[in-house]
């Protein structure tokens, strides 16, 4: 029997799992294969992940002993939709290491084969830092988003649109007062729908100077509003 055909397909089997192999075993990604509901593999970055320094901390464990309790329920789901061929989607979930800290990862499972069995081969990636870095900046926008809602100074922004008008994207609760408007009236709204003129026309040439000039522009302002007459110092920025 003329096996040279056989021997060259097992050859390049052999030569495309090693590529693989290697592939994973380098991957800056955790990715950890799981049959049973026990993990059976974990690439180095696995162990770093999960700060475990010995085989026997990760290979055998169940995977659901590295998910946070209150995560389990999404965890199982995913697992049934990859066992049934579907694509589960991307999680983000805290996950518990070794030492029992909690991290934050996001990834995802594909169903895969082990010795003719069903297996699931998951891929994720810590996203602690940057969660809390997002956590954070988000923070810091509220607390400033409070500070420009509630100070007495009118203040707003706008964007430059194409055909070179202004639109309101954010206004305080000092502008609406001056106004005697909603929100709902100047958000979305162009500069001249909503300031009457000749004030428009002023602080255009205003705005316009510091665009073209990249400063900040001040000058003293008086018009009447429905309010009352306004008498402001002015100072326009572009950014």
């Amino acid at each position: 029997e003329d096996v040279t055909q056989r021997r060259k397909d097992e050859k390049t089997l052999q030569e495309s799992e090693d590529r693989y192999r290697k592939l994973v075993e380098i991957s800056p990604d955790a990715v950890f294969l799981h049959q049973g509901g026990k993990i059976i593999y974990a690439n180095p970055a696995t162990f770093t992940l999960l700060g475990a320094t010995r085989p026997d901390e990760i290979i055998g464990k169940s995977v659901l002993d590295f998910v946070s309790s209150e995560f389990r329920d999404i965890v199982r789901k995913n697992i049934k939709k990859d066992l049934q061929g579907q694509i589960s989607p991307s999680a983000e979930l805290h996950m518990v290491r070794v030492d029992g800290t909690q991290i934050i990862v996001e990834g995802r499972g594909r169903a895969t084969e082990i010795n003719g069995k069903p297996a699931i081969q998951v891929a994720i990636r810590d996203i602690t830092e940057k969660t809390r870095a997002e956590d954070a900046l988000k923070t810091k926008e509220r607390q400033l988003f409070s500070i420009y809602s509630n100070v007495p100074d009118v203040l707003f922004y706008l964007s430059v649109e194409a055909d070179n008008r202004f639109r309101f994207l954010t206004v305080n609760q000092a502008f609406l007062d001056a106004l005697s408007l909603t929100e709902n009236q100047v958000v979305g709204k162009y500069l001249d729908e909503v300031i009457p003129e000749p004030l428009y026309s002023r602080a255009r040439l205003k705005y316009n100077q510091a665009i073209s000039e990249r400063r900040t522009i001040q000058w003293e302002e008086v018009q009447d509003y429905p309010a009352g007459k306004r008498y402001g110092d002015c100072h326009v920025t572009a950014v």
